[in-house]
């Protein structure tokens, strides 16, 4: 079922990449980027991510990412996921889950990330249950009933 991908911190340079596959990985499932504008916070990834107190990875095959994880700092204690997304050619394969376990992996290696929080457009089925076999449940809904929020305890 998996692939096997390898897993890094995201540079600047992986911008334009980043952008496509975000745009594209929700085209595919019928959900439309909010704007038709780049999103801001994959163009610096430094300043919104990591100075933050986060990171962002990419997943790579054969030097092409092939998916994408962020986590934003909310407060000392809690961390945001963003832009969870694998390419639709490479969907189905393990890679999201491969990506979000390694995202609670590492907020669990960092003494700081007591939470994590994410919010899941409710088309994309498959994320959602890749969130909850990882340990993040439901606890409400945001942006006017359009998204499901979740949360995980990391760290007890």
């Amino acid at each position: 079922m998996c692939c096997k991908v390898s897993f890094r911190d995201a540079v600047t340079s992986d911008a334009e990449q980043l952008q496509q596959l975000n745009i594209i990985a929700q085209q595919v499932q019928g959900i439309y980027p909010r704007t038709k504008w780049h999103r801001p916070d994959i163009n610096d990834i430094e300043a919104f991510y990591c100075n933050n107190g986060g990171f962002f990875l990419v997943a790579e095959k054969d030097d092409q990412i092939v998916g994408c994880c962020g986590v934003r700092m909310l407060s000392p204690t809690a961390g945001y996921v963003l832009r969870t997304r694998v390419h639709p050619d490479w969907q189905g394969q393990g890679i999201g889950t491969n990506l979000v376990e390694e995202v609670v992996s590492r907020a669990r290696q960092d003494s700081r990330i007591n939470w994590l929080l994410l919010d899941v457009h409710p088309k994309q089925e498959a994320a959602q249950k890749i969130y909850t076999k990882l340990g993040f449940s439901k606890i409400g809904m945001v942006y006017h009933g359009e998204e499901i929020m979740m949360e995980c305890e990391v760290r007890s």
